[in-house]
């Protein structure tokens, strides 16, 4: 029979410091890749994903840089995403979590605006520049040419900006499950 004693004095095999390094990249690994499937199963409609633009942006660039890079990645779609869209746009994050956080930005109720007052304040602004290119449906012209923008943010490292935009069709599906 064991006693306590005699459980507390055997000593138990310890990793060594390469199996624990290995085994903490795996996990990383196996995190990453749930994250990325998780973002691809989010949506159930894929967005116009095949050329959603995605960059890194210096810091100097800013605000503006970024509003100038989300109505260029509009006006470059011009009749590919079919207008009108929703737009999703991720800032932050890493180049990988920009993406995700743009495609996230599509799961939000059409038009409810983020509920931090100056990323919702980005989202009209960005509304209003969108529409007023002229794109209209289907690119043929008019002054509908997105129905929402939506942004999600994200801290980053101060030596970058990225930022991810997902133009979603004008036939938004979306639908979530939890397992």
């Amino acid at each position: 029979m064991t006693t306590c004693d005699d459980f507390m004095t055997t000593r138990r095999p310890r990793m060594s410091r390469k199996m624990r390094i290995a085994l903490f990249f795996l996990v990383e690994t196996v995190a990453a890749l749930l994250i990325g499937f998780a973002a691809l199963f989010v949506s159930f409609e894929p967005g116009w994903s095949a050329e959603a633009p995605l960059a890194m942006l210096k810091p100097a660039d800013g605000l503006e840089g970024v509003k100038e890079y989300v109505l260029q990645a509009v006006a470059d779609s011009g009749p590919n995403a079919c207008p009108p869209g929703i737009i999703g746009v991720g800032i932050g994050g890493n180049f990988e979590m920009s993406a995700v956080i743009a495609k996230r930005a599509l799961m939000r109720k059409v038009g409810l605006p983020n509920p931090d007052p100056q990323i919702a304040e980005l989202e009209a602004e960005l509304y209003e520049k969108c529409n007023a290119l002229g794109l209209g449906p289907e690119a043929l012209g008019g002054t509908q040419t997105v129905l929402a923008v939506h942004v999600e943010t994200m801290p980053t490292h101060i030596a970058s900006l990225p930022v991810a935009v997902n133009i979603e069709c004008h036939a938004h599906r979306t639908g979530s499950r939890v397992i």
